[in-house]
C-alpha cells in the first residue's frame, strides 16, 4: 500500500495535524493523552455517535485523519470518501475473529489465543488491510471481565506502537502479513445466539453462556425462553435469590414481562 489519502498532494510537512477519533466515551482521556505524546500540536476531535460523523465539517474532513476505537458506529461511506488522509480501525480481537462480539464468541468457544488487530477501514466491515496486530495467549474458561481486562490492555500496547504513524502522510504495506478469518459474525448472529431454549441447556453449556453474554453489553444480553416465557440473565441481581423468577443449572434469571 503506498500513501493513504491519494486525494491529497503531498505538503512541505509529513505530519498530519488532525485526527478524528470515533470512540466510546470511556477512552477519550487516555486516547488524548496518548496521542498527545507522540504530536503535541495535533487537534484531536472526538465523536461517539453516528449524528456526530454526520455533523462533521466538511472542511475538518479535507484535512483529517479518521481512526476508530471500541465504537458501534458503522462510518457512512460518504466520510470514508471525503475525509482526506484515509480511515483506519483497532478490531477488538484478532484477525481470526472478524465481525461483532469477537470476545464474547471466544469465550463461548474456548480460544485459546486471542489479539486486537489494526487495519485499513472499509465500507465493509473488518475487511480492509490489516496493518498491525497484537496477539496473547488466554486459558480458558474466562469471564467478560477478564478478557474485556486484556484487551484494553492490548489495544493499548498496539495503539502506542503503532502512535507516531496514525500522523504520518505515507504508510507502508504490512505486505499481506496478516489475513482475517472466517469466523465472522454480525449484529443478527447475536440476536439469536443470545436467545436459547432452556430444553436446549445442560449445565456446561449454560455456564458457557453464562461466561460469554452474562456479564457484557445490553446488545449481547442473554436471555432463556422457557415454557413459552422469556428470562434474562442479570448479574447485577445475582445476589438477591428472593427477586428470581427461575433457577437453572444454578444461575438466576429473572422474567422479561409480555409486551402488551
Amino acid at each position: 500500500m503506498g500513501a493513504l489519502g491519494p486525494r491529497v498532494a503531498e505538503s512541505a510537512s509529513s505530519l498530519i495535524d488532525a485526527l478524528i477519533l470515533c470512540t466510546h466515551p470511556a477512552w477519550v482521556d487516555v486516547m488524548r493523552d496518548t496521542l498527545q505524546a507522540f504530536h503535541p500540536g495535533a487537534q484531536l476531535h472526538f465523536v461517539h455517535t453516528d449524528e456526530d460523523l454526520q455533523a462533521l465539517d466538511p472542511r475538518l474532513l479535507q484535512k483529517s485523519r479518521l481512526i476508530c476505537l471500541f465504537s458501534q458506529v458503522i462510518v457512512p461511506p460518504h466520510i470514508l470518501q471525503e475525509v482526506a488522509w484515509g480511515s483506519f480501525n483497532f478490531h477488538p480481537g484478532p484477525p481470526t475473529r472478524p465481525g461483532w462480539a469477537p470476545l464474547n464468541y471466544a469465550i463461548l468457544e474456548g480460544d485459546t489465543h486471542f489479539g486486537t488487530t489494526f487495519h485499513v477501514a472499509t465500507e465493509r466491515v473488518d475487511q480492509g488491510e490489516i496493518l498491525a496486530v497484537d496477539e496473547f495467549d488466554i486459558s480458558p474458561p474466562l469471564t467478560y471481565p477478564q478478557l474485556s481486562h486484556w484487551v484494553s490492555e492490548s489495544l493499548m500496547r498496539l495503539i502506542s506502537r503503532v502512535g507516531p504513524a496514525l500522523f504520518a502522510k505515507s504508510q507502508a504495506s504490512s505486505q499481506g502479513q496478516w489475513a482475517w478469518g472466517d469466523q465472522r459474525r454480525f449484529k443478527s448472529n447475536l440476536q439469536t445466539d443470545t436467545l436459547v431454549k432452556s430444553e436446549d441447556l445442560d449445565a456446561k453449556h449454560m455456564d458457557r453462556l453464562v461466561r460469554a453474554f452474562g456479564m457484557s453489553a445490553e446488545l449481547c444480553k442473554l436471555r432463556i425462553l422457557h415454557e413459552a416465557q422469556v428470562f434474562v440473565y442479570d448479574p447485577l441481581r445475582q445476589f438477591k435469590p428472593l427477586e428470581a423468577d427461575l433457577s437453572l443449572h444454578g444461575h438466576l434469571l429473572f422474567k422479561i414481562p409480555s409486551k402488551p
